[in-house]
């Protein structure tokens, strides 16, 4: 496996799945293919995939991951185009802390030569999946995702006691009170990457609609994931950070 980089949402809501999308479509510009591994679900409205896939939950704990992980983890991937994968979450419960079965799971991804993209949600879900990542995978970088808002500086700075980050996605918000620089003051530290929403992107990912968007309106997805132009000179593209 190349790289591993895993998202976390500061609160519910931020654009957590969505950045990790936006991160996979940037990282193919390496040449190498990229899978996405879904924690909360979120995938498969965003990416329009069928919600009751079998994926991480019928995994978890199964006579086949241990027996083969290579084989049952492969059995799962669904390919949603432009060389992107997806490990859907399934519809069972998923126990974040069995860490003999997630070692399988990302061992298995690390002998796939793969870009591996994390949207492991938010909370203590989310810690305890990255935990796992990084017990297998000493090059994990961990990133939390937040919004401009009081409610994202408060969430994210209750965080900080339980969760530090490698590096911090913050999306700012013209039409929000306060602004990055707020945010900055707020946590005592820089963002990595600065998005700037596009609300087309948020409002269509929130109603299952963002593949709809792209050929209703002509634009391509493509355009949509990237970094907005007026933040990408004091922007990072994610593909940057999982080569440190």
């Amino acid at each position: 496996m190349n790289h591993m980089i895993g998202f976390v949402g500061a609160k519910g809501g931020v654009g957590t799945t969505v950045t990790a999308v936006r991160a996979a479509r940037q990282a193919l510009a390496s040449g190498t293919p990229v899978t996405l591994v879904d924690v909360t679900g979120d995938m498969a409205m965003v990416l329009r995939n069928n919600a009751d896939a079998d994926g991480i939950s019928d995994l978890l704990g199964s006579e086949a991951l241990f027996s083969d992980a290579q084989d049952a983890v492969a059995s799962h991937l669904v390919d949603v185009g432009d060389g992107v994968r997806l490990l859907p979450r399934g519809l069972g419960a998923i126990d974040p802390a069995d860490r003999r079965s997630w070692a399988h799971v990302w061992d298995a991804l690390a002998h796939d030569d793969s870009h591996v993209v994390i949207d492991a949600g938010r909370g203590d879900t989310a810690f305890n999946v990255l935990d796992t990542a990084g017990d297998r995978q000493g090059g994990l970088r961990r990133v939390l995702v937040m919004g401009c808002g009081f409610q994202d500086l408060a969430h994210a700075r209750i965080l900080e006691f339980v969760f530090d980050p490698d590096d911090l996605v913050i999306i700012s918000d013209p039409q929000r009170t306060l602004g990055v620089d707020d945010m900055h003051n707020g946590l005592g530290r820089d963002d990595s990457v600065v998005l700037v929403m596009d609300r087309r992107v948020s409002t269509a990912a929130d109603s299952g609609q963002l593949l709809a968007l792209t050929s209703r309106d002509g634009h391509e997805l493509g355009a949509l994931m990237d970094l907005d132009p007026a933040a990408a000179e004091r922007s990072t593209p994610p593909l940057a950070w999982m080569g440190r």
